[in-house]
């Protein structure tokens, strides 16, 4: 996520003590980001580079890593290099980052859940890690500001054509888009580039990236057949444009309660 400025982390307990490996050679930040983990309920471990966190995997169970990319004595790449070679899908790896010498899709493609720019939003940074640590299905019903929205929208994956599909659920953090045949569906925990437009005129509103966390295979009742996605890559024209389409969202709503 490209975001910039400094926002103070709310406190919101995590459920469980969820453990979480900040590793990263700039003292202050290691030092802010330990303390503010902490205070949302997290059980907090760091290192200083990317070895010293490699060592402190082999002797402890981490289900989050957040890491900076370049470091003395081993980077971030290769600590997510030495924890993909584990081969059991933990712990998952967020990129904090203050250079731009890697893209941002090289560093999803590696295998990272997300990639925050320097300085970093830890208010978003905390909802990742939140999102992380949480099983799926409970974290799509624990989003306290998702609302129910009907745009048409735009999304396309590595391994197929783009695909035109309605998001009808939306929060800060992700979206559940709509498609209508099971054969758009991408593939679990693929990545994808998304568009949201507003009717009636298309207007490009939100644009970005994120992970497939969820698919609902069978379309059923009120549940329609799409996937859930959690954003990982939004501009700071986007996200601000986020923000304003679930305001717009939500004042609709209650306008249209009212009048009844």
């Amino acid at each position: 996520m490209e975001i910039y400025g400094l926002r103070k982390m709310s406190c919101e307990r995590t459920e469980f003590r969820a453990k979480v490996l900040v590793v990263d050679d700039e003292p202050d930040l290691l030092e802010l980001l330990v303390d503010e983990l902490r205070d949302a309920g997290y059980d907090v471990e760091m290192a200083s580079s990317g070895n010293q966190a490699i060592s402190r995997l082999a002797r402890t169970n981490v289900d989050v890593v957040i890491s900076d990319v370049r470091m003395p004595d081993g980077s971030g790449v290769d600590l997510l290099e030495q924890i993909q070679r584990r081969g059991d899908g933990r712990p998952k790896l967020i990129f904090a980052t203050g250079y731009s010498d890697r893209k941002i899709v090289e560093l999803l493609d590696k295998g990272a859940e997300a990639v925050f720019l320097k300085p970093l939003d830890l208010d978003a940074l905390r909802k990742v890690v939140a999102s992380l640590v949480t099983p799926k299905d409970e974290n799509w019903l624990r989003g306290k500001e998702r609302v129910t929205c009907d745009f048409p929208a735009h999304f396309f994956s590595i391994d197929q054509n783009g695909s035109d599909a309605r998001v009808v659920n939306l929060s800060l953090s992700g979206a559940f888009f709509e498609v209508p045949f099971v054969e758009l569906l991408p593939a679990d925990g693929g990545r994808v580039e998304f568009k949201i437009f507003s009717p009636p005129s298309r207007t490009l509103r939100v644009s970005g990236s994120g992970i497939v966390r969820w698919r609902r295979l069978e379309a059923g009742g009120n549940q329609p057949l799409g996937f859930g996605l959690q954003f990982v890559f939004l501009g700071p024209e986007s996200r601000q444009a986020l923000s304003l389409l679930i305001n717009e969202v939500r004042t609709k709503s209650q306008v249209a309660g009212q009048n009844q």
